[in-house]
């Protein structure tokens, strides 16, 4: 029992995010933001783009998390990306689902580029819940 609780304390869940090129990332551009080592942030032209597969594979190479970050749907540049995101978050939840991996391990998030208090605050909150459910069992 105390072998587990150790181990969750000191636990520091691979997070990978796909993140929009005209929100998320921009958020993380500027110098008085820093993520943590253990997040790695892979920039895309936007969310739309995001094929399941792109998660899957972040899965299949380790990730306890996958994280996608975007704009929120009034400021999306391009009009069709709000219905693709949610069709390939649902269509990747259902499948990691199947392959035994916990649906709470992908999250997806929007933001505007100004919200950057509400934009750590999110993120450390999906990086603690990955943390509580402890490593992928993919690994």
């Amino acid at each position: 029992m105390n072998k587990k609780i150790n181990n969750q304390n000191t636990f520091k869940p691979k997070i990978i995010c796909f993140a929009c090129n005209w929100s998320a990332y921009a958020i993380l551009k500027k110098e008085k933001f820093r993520l943590s080592a253990n997040i790695h942030c892979i920039r895309v032209i936007c969310l739309g783009r995001i094929n399941p597969s792109f998660i899957f594979r972040a899965f299949e190479f380790g990730a306890d998390g996958v994280l996608l970050l975007g704009c929120s749907p009034e400021e999306c540049r391009y009009n069709f990306s709000k219905k693709l995101v949610e069709e390939h978050y649902n269509i990747a939840k259902n499948v990691i689902h199947l392959l035994g991996i916990e649906k709470e391990r992908l999250g997806v998030l929007t933001f505007s580029v100004g919200e950057d208090a509400l934009f750590v605050k999110r993120v450390n909150r999906f990086v603690k819940r990955v943390k509580n459910i402890g490593p992928s069992h993919l690994k």
